[in-house]
């Protein structure tokens, strides 16, 4: 299976058996660079600290 990744959009073959969050699938290369303190251009700041929705009825 391929994924697209969100920071560099880059195709990266994946497992089918991985986990992809509603994010978007960050390839190996990209997560080093974010741990290591850089920000990546095609990741918005809006996609982290989007809020987090809540199911069922809302008052």
């Amino acid at each position: 299976m391929t994924a697209k990744c969100v920071g560099c959009g880059l195709d990266w073959n994946v497992s089918i058996y991985q986990k992809i969050p509603r994010t978007g699938y960050i390839c190996p290369h990209c997560e080093s660079r974010l741990r290591a303190g850089e920000t990546l251009p095609n990741i918005q700041a809006s996609q982290k600290a989007r809020p987090q929705r809540t199911k069922g009825a809302t008052t």
